[in-house]
């Protein structure tokens, strides 16, 4: 399988969506159904081709499936990460301007009105999301971008996945 699309349930809006696939021309060794009753698991086979599975055995084929080949790219992560991260922190800019003197509900007005003009170059003009440079120009913020930067620590957003990546390969 090179791409893979699964479906957990194979009854009438999963059948549907398949037919429109396969009419498209989509393989049929691409399409994973997961239907635990097999009357609909043989009319999935003989209307489309496939060869639907049942729980257990579908469940142990989508794992090798996503493990066969993991490939992780940093580059890609870390710009993704560059992307939302801004989003993300906002509460914690909000809590190192309070602890400068700021007043919080102040400071939150300022970087809302901020993080929806942001979100509007990303979202609706397909920019690069430019909030850390507006918080860092508006005075009413009252920190350097060097300062917003050090809020920005990846690694304090991460919450438990260190550990259950642990727990996972353990």
């Amino acid at each position: 399988m090179s791409s893979c699309i699964a479906f957990i349930g194979g009854g009438n809006m999963a059948s549907a969506i398949i037919g429109g696939l396969r009419r498209a021309g989509h393989p049929a060794e691409d399409l994973l159904v997961v239907e635990p009753f097999e009357a609909q698991r043989e009319r999935l086979a003989a209307d489309f081709g496939l060869r639907p599975m049942a729980t257990a055995d579908a469940a142990l084929n989508l794992y090798l499936n996503v493990m066969e080949a993991p490939a992780v790219y940093p580059k890609v992560i870390e710009r993704h990460l560059r992307a939302e991260l801004p989003f993300m922190a906002t509460e914690n800019i909000i809590m190192a301007g309070v602890a400068k003197g700021g007043d919080r509900q102040h400071l939150h007005e300022v970087i809302r009105v901020h993080s929806h003009a942001a979100a509007k170059v990303v979202k609706a003009e397909g920019g690069e999301n430019d909030l850390l440079d507006r918080l860092a120009q508006d005075p009413e913020i009252g920190m350097t971008h060097a300062e917003i930067d050090e809020i920005l620590d990846m690694r304090q957003f991460v919450g438990r996945s260190p550990e259950q990546v642990v727990e996972f390969i353990a």
